[in-house]
């Protein structure tokens, strides 16, 4: 199978025992990373450092840690990541989640079935806690079609739970700097490259969440954020005016309302148990 490498960012409001069990999670696994490149993002805490420390003496020489004298957003962490990475075939992990152990192996073996891939996504479970209580499920579209329709609307990955390739992600710009929807803003830009995209229906990681994910998803700064987000896909010419109308209207009444009401649309119509 080729070889591949895990991109990940830290940084200060990280937890450091949450960042040590991600990155353990990177390396149990039925078929390991070349490397891990590590990229923290600005000044962090004591505590995280010192997680920092053990994750490395635990992996040595598997951990490549590249340092950010200030903190640049996540965005630019990873474009930075992106340069140090040897490989051609990079898995994306968030420094919180759990990637289950045969994740790597069932999306090695989709880029050997299809060579033309050039992202990889799967099912993410949503926890609380521990990986035991799992609370819902974001299941995505499957196939190459039904994600680029589907785009249209939602970010079309769990971004967690992506392998991709790194050339292909060099052509449609790398990661680039757009708060809250620096993921989003990429797969739009490969997407209307042409590349050949799909969905995994097997959970490959498991989503730490917690009671503020609602209230970061709200606001008037993330609503214009969103606006701006869908202005860039038109322009592009990803979404149609009616497209971009539509789903701004939709965005705009979501992001506004309160929380608790917010956490209730997306258990109702975002979210599987």
């Amino acid at each position: 199978m080729n070889q591949f490498t895990v991109l990940m960012s830290v940084y200060e409001k990280d937890d450091a025992n949450y960042f040590i069990e991600a990155v353990q999670s990177n390396f149990q696994q039925s078929v390991k990373p070349k490397e891990l490149i590590l990229v923290v993002d600005g000044f962090i805490p004591r505590q995280l450092e010192t997680a920092v420390s053990t994750v490395k003496n635990q992996y040595q020489g598997q951990i490549k840690v590249i340092r950010l004298e200030k903190n640049s957003g996540l965005g630019l962490a990873l474009r930075e990541g992106m340069k140090h990475i040897q490989t051609n075939l990079v898995a994306r992990a968030d420094s919180d989640d759990i990637s289950d152990k045969n994740r790597f192996e069932k999306q090695l073996l989709e880029f050997s079935r299809e060579p033309d891939l050039v992202i990889v996504g799967g099912l993410a479970k949503e926890f609380v806690g521990g990986v035991s209580n799992i609370t819902s499920s974001r299941r995505l579209p499957k196939n190459d079609i039904e994600i680029r329709k589907f785009s249209k609307f939602r970010s079309p990955f769990n971004h967690p739970t992506v392998m991709f390739k790194k050339d292909e992600i060099l052509k449609a710009g790398n990661y680039q700097s757009f708060k809250s929807f620096e993921d989003y803003h990429l797969w739009m830009r490969v997407l209307n490259l042409g590349g050949r995209v799909k969905n995994i229906d097997d959970a490959v990681v498991f989503m730490r969440t917690d009671t503020g994910m609602y209230s970061r998803r709200g606001g008037v700064t993330y609503a214009l954020q969103n606006l701006k987000l869908r202005w860039f896909f038109m322009k592009i010419g990803s979404i149609s005016l009616f497209d971009m109308l539509l789903v701004d209207t939709i965005l705009m009444i979501t992001a506004l309302i309160p929380t608790s009401f917010r956490s209730v649309l997306y258990k109702i119509f975002l979210r599987k148990r």
